[in-house]
């Protein structure tokens, strides 16, 4: 599952970069689950052909199952609260690198535009490269470190996806209406 999460989110992100500040919260909890951020509150949905199921936490601990409230103790209700922190950090996460992702982008068009001028340029038999090398290098290792803080920042995301699922398994286990559920952490 922790794989699933982890490519849905960066498979997500893909299109942030389009629109970053139209945010629009949804990351891939397994196959035909997505769990999304809706006026604070952590929402898992399980798409069913006529209906949907779903799982509401608040940033208080409240859990809804369904559309039913579930009373839970302090101690599940505390898990439950450190579960929606955990989960809006990783969405955070997400759009990060969502935004991230963008200025990939914008640098890898620069960076081929470069490569297609150069080509040009050898055509044309210009010989005085020595400029448009520079411009190259400066590109190719601007978007090399770029490509290298995604890359530690994934490492980062694929954590915090670790530390939910882990979480999310827990509460399962605690909680007997989280555990009725055969999809809430379906692989």
């Amino acid at each position: 599952m922790k794989k699933i999460l982890l490519v849905s989110i960066l498979l997500a992100a893909l299109p942030l970069t389009a629109s970053a500040h139209e945010r629009h919260h949804g990351v891939g909890f397994s196959e035909d689950t997505s769990l999304d951020l809706d006026d604070g509150r952590v929402v898992i949905t399980r798409d069913r052909i006529g209906r949907d199921e779903k799982v509401v936490i608040t940033a208080d601990g409240d859990l809804e199952v369904n559309g039913r409230d579930i009373d839970v103790d302090a101690d599940q209700r505390a898990a439950l609260v450190r579960f929606h922190r955990e989960t809006v950090k990783l969405e955070k996460m997400a759009d990060e690198i969502g935004d991230d992702a963008g200025d990939i982008a914008a640098a890898s068009t620069a960076y081929a535009a470069m490569h297609v001028a150069e080509a040009l340029r050898a055509l044309g038999g210009d010989d005085d490269d020595t400029e448009l090398d520079a411009d190259t290098e400066a590109l190719a290792a601007d978007f090399e470190e770029r490509i290298e803080k995604i890359e530690e920042f994934a490492d980062r995301i694929e954590d915090q996806a670790d530390k939910v699922v882990d979480m999310a398994e827990d509460l399962q286990r605690d909680i007997p209406a989280l555990r009725e559920l055969d999809w809430f952490l379906d692989d």
